[in-house]
């Protein structure tokens, strides 16, 4: 069982990238497929309440089966669905809270470690990733100062479309809306500014620096892929 908790969130900058970067990570992974037992590839997991039983946790093989993964919280749900076992996932928004990040500044930072990892540190994922949020949710803001006619129309549904699939999505999260709803185009390049900021520096590290230590890209794509 993994619980979403409700994340307390000061601040307009790290609000508008906060609430959008949940809605980018789970319309990249559903929240809601980990509870179709049908499905073994469709895990999920949160840092802020994992609970599980000490012989699922066994049959995964512990962390031990998991070293140097940066997301570890998010790999240890995957492990669950892979191993046939099942999963439950809840808004848990009314029982468990947590300050994710106190500002923009931190999140930044914190962001650093996880990005290419929860992107199963492929460059093809992170390319179609980021032409997919580019093209979906902040193009169509733009096209509509660049067209008329039925393409200004097509162009207006599109953006009613990004809004709404953010409305349904916030619901089922039991965030709701919120004026940050109205500001997406900004959200999306803040969103997709760390994204991009936290791959590149990876790369030119040649890893991350987790917690004050260094791990190199090899080693746990090594690790991960073992």
């Amino acid at each position: 069982m993994t619980l979403l908790p409700h994340f307390i969130i000061k601040g307009i900058w790290i609000k508008l990238f906060l609430r959008f970067s949940l809605f980018g990570a789970f319309f990249y992974k559903p929240p809601w497929k980990p509870n179709n037992d049908l499905h073994h590839k469709d895990g999920m997991g949160i840092g802020a309440f994992n609970l599980l039983s000490r012989k699922a946790y066994e049959k995964i093989g512990t962390h031990e089966a998991m070293p140097m993964h940066p997301v570890d919280d998010v790999h240890l749900g995957k492990r669950i669905k892979e191993t046939r076992q099942k999963q439950r996932f809840a808004v848990g928004k009314e029982l468990i809270s947590v300050e994710w990040y106190p500002n923009f500044r931190a999140a930044i930072k914190g962001f650093e470690k996880n990005i290419f990892a929860a992107l199963e540190f492929s460059s093809f994922i992170l390319v179609v990733f980021i032409l997919a949020f580019l093209t979906l949710y902040f193009y169509p803001f733009v096209a509509l100062f660049l067209t008329t006619g039925w393409i200004f129309g097509l162009t207006l549904l599109s953006v009613l479309i990004a809004y709404f699939l953010f409305y349904i999505y916030m619901n089922k999260l039991s965030y709701g809306l919120d004026w940050d709803l109205l500001f997406m185009p900004i959200s999306v390049l803040l969103f997709l500014f760390v994204v991009v900021r936290s791959c590149i520096l990876t790369y030119i590290r040649g890893g991350i620096i987790w917690r004050g230590t260094f791990y190199s890209l090899k080693e746990m794509k090594n690790h991960v892929d073992g």
